[in-house]
Parts: C-alpha cells; sequence; structure tokens
C-alpha cells in the first residue's frame, strides 16, 4: 500500500476513533503509520490532532512491545520536532510525549524530566500540565520521583 492510501486509511481510522484498525495499520506499516499521525498532530481540526495524539501513543505502545529502540525513537523525534533546527513546532507535542509515557511509563521514565522542562514555555504549559496529569492519573509514583517539584502545578 503506497503511504497516501495508508494516510487516508489512518485519517479514516481516526475520524471513526476506531484505533484497533489503526493498530493493525501499523503493524504492517510501522513507519508510514507512525509518519501519518506525526502529520495529523499538526492538524487544524483538534478533534483529529487529539485522537492521533491517542494514537500514537497507542501504535508506539504496541512497537514498544516487539521493538523499544523503534519506540525510543518515535519519542525522540516528538521532541525533535519542538527543536528550531527541525524547521516544525509541533505544539502538542508534551501531550504527544505524555501519551507515550502514560503507555510505557518504565521505558521512558527519564522523558518525564524533559517533559516537565517544559513548562518555561508559555506555549507548551498548558499541553505539558494536561501531559503529567495524564501521566499522574495512571502512574502517580512515576511524577513523584521524577518531578517532585510539579505536584503543586498540576493538582496533586
Amino acid at each position: 500500500m503506497n503511504y497516501s492510501a495508508i494516510k487516508r486509511n489512518v485519517k479514516q481510522a481516526l475520524l471513526d476513533g476506531n484505533y484497533r484498525q489503526l493498530i493493525n495499520l501499523g503493524e504492517q506499516n510501522p513507519g508510514r503509520v507512525t509518519s501519518a499521525l506525526f502529520s495529523f498532530l499538526y492538524s487544524l481540526d483538534g478533534q483529529l490532532r487529539q485522537r492521533a495524539v491517542e494514537g500514537l501513543g497507542l501504535l508506539t505502545d504496541s512497537i514498544a512491545h516487539k521493538n523499544p529502540e523503534r519506540a525510543r525513537i518515535i519519542m525522540r523525534r516528538i521532541f525533535w520536532e519542538l527543536n528550531d533546527e527541525s524547521g516544525g513546532s509541533l505544539w502538542v507535542a508534551p501531550e504527544a510525549a505524555g501519551e507515550l509515557i502514560y503507555h510505557q511509563p518504565e521505558l521512558f521514565r527519564d522523558y518525564v524530566s524533559i517533559l516537565a522542562s517544559f513548562m518555561d514555555d508559555p506555549i507548551l504549559k498548558p499541553g505539558v500540565i494536561r501531559a503529567l496529569r495524564r501521566i499522574n492519573g495512571a502512574h502517580p509514583d512515576l511524577i513523584k520521583s521524577e518531578v517532585p517539584s510539579i505536584n503543586s502545578i498540576i493538582g496533586t
């Protein structure tokens, strides 16, 4: 299947909220599906963008079980997209990183403090807070151990 067809299928799965279909596509074409999901992280459609965040978290979780290094590459790409050198400005990067941490807390433990370091950026701060709250909801010990000073800010 070519990239255009994969991207159409990924978009439809996201619009339908059919994450099982998304995971199935990702198991067949992990690189292309991941690329398609990254493209939807830039969408102006808020619902599509949020579902892309969720889908990227679920797909990366699936990938991590088979290939943890490939999952780490996805996480590094999220943070790369925030870098001026990338030419991008992925404003939902905190939420995307948070979603990966939420699904794979042990694999991505070291990224919690990196995520929290973006609290100083006024544009990213709301997304960082949402991401840390999401992680904290399932893994409060992770937040307490990695960024104990953040607890009062995220409301724990």
